[in-house]
């Protein structure tokens, strides 16, 4: 045994009687995925301005978790 082994050997008792003993790191869950809120419709602004990022990506979340079809049926049905 050389003297830096009991050196390090030594610290490392010392740091886990003091509660200081190796850290790991806590363990991160996956993020839950942000609930996209829909814009409000808006008659007021002209058709040339396009269609909202926030309005897409409901859409685009409607269509991942109803799936195309259904969301055709939907949209049919708020079209009438």
């Amino acid at each position: 045994m050389t003297t830096d082994h009991i050196s390090t050997a030594k610290g490392e008792i010392l740091r886990k009687a003091a509660g200081k003993g190796k850290a790991t790191a806590p363990k991160m869950a996956a993020a839950p995925r942000p609930q996209v809120q829909p814009a409000a419709a808006s008659t007021s602004l002209p058709k040339a301005s396009g269609i909202p990022l926030a309005d897409i990506l409901a859409v685009k979340d409607l269509v991942g978790r109803l799936g195309a079809g259904p969301l055709h049926t939907l949209i049919d049905a708020f079209a009438k």
